[in-house]
């Protein structure tokens, strides 16, 4: 039974940032307290990838709840 479950949803970011190292989309997140954060793809620009501000997101959102990941266009 999966009632009450709380799934968030991060995709196509392609790079933005929302506060230094992403901290008040974290934020948001914390707020949320989702069961599972499921990142669906295009996090990356695939013009001009930086992969420190991903991972710097990947490392934050992982210590709120379990994180699954696909990878999008962008990230090919």
């Amino acid at each position: 039974n999966f009632s009450g479950l709380r799934l968030l949803q991060i995709s196509d970011l392609h790079g933005k940032e929302f506060g230094k190292e992403n901290r008040r989309l974290v934020e948001q997140i914390r707020k949320i307290k989702p069961d599972a954060i499921l990142i669906t793809g295009d996090i990356l620009l695939s013009r001009r990838p930086n992969l420190g501000r991903a991972e710097s997101l990947m490392r934050q959102v992982k210590e709120v709840a379990p994180v699954y990941y696909v990878s999008g266009n962008h990230e090919k």
